[in-house]
């Protein structure tokens, strides 16, 4: 199931950005795209991640609260170390480090990758986090039923 996750979120690379936006390959954010891959690949809270109306509401920019209440009601938080591919990471901006309001799926561990839907690039890239740039890991998250 990792490997189908992250194959799955590759699919969306080049994606455009848009805020709230959760059109695979037209258009996604960061919370759609975890929404198009997690039913892609049949996770089980996949469909309510997609149409939860408390994610679809968050604002922009985003609060914080809002986003980690709202995962937390679909993934299993784990310890940010633990977090392999397939994995979620809810990252903050380097500017404003205690405060997440970014999603990106880890598609590798050791270095740490992910593909996230980003603001700055204009769409769904894969990138190192930390690689001295935009992001900071604040929590970690699982699917449920993904060992």
């Amino acid at each position: 199931m990792r490997a189908a996750i992250v194959e799955r979120a590759r699919q969306e690379l080049g994606t455009p950005w848009q805020h709230q936006a959760r059109l695979s390959g037209t258009a996604l954010d960061c919370i759609g795209l975890v929404g198009v891959v997690a039913i892609g690949v049949g996770v089980a809270e996949g469909r309510q991640w997609f149409d939860d109306d408390g994610l679809k509401r968050y604002g922009r920019p985003p609060r914080p609260d809002v986003l980690l209440d709202g995962a937390r009601r679909y993934l299993d938080e784990i310890a940010i170390a633990r977090a392999r591919e397939g994995d979620v990471l809810v990252l903050a901006h380097r500017s404003h480090p205690n405060t997440p309001t970014h999603f990106g799926i880890v598609t590798r561990a050791r270095p740490r990758y992910v593909i996230h839907a980003e603001y700055f690039a204009g769409k769904v890239v894969e990138n190192s986090i930390p690689d001295g740039g935009r992001w900071l890991p604040t929590h970690a998250l699982r699917f449920r039923g993904l060992a």
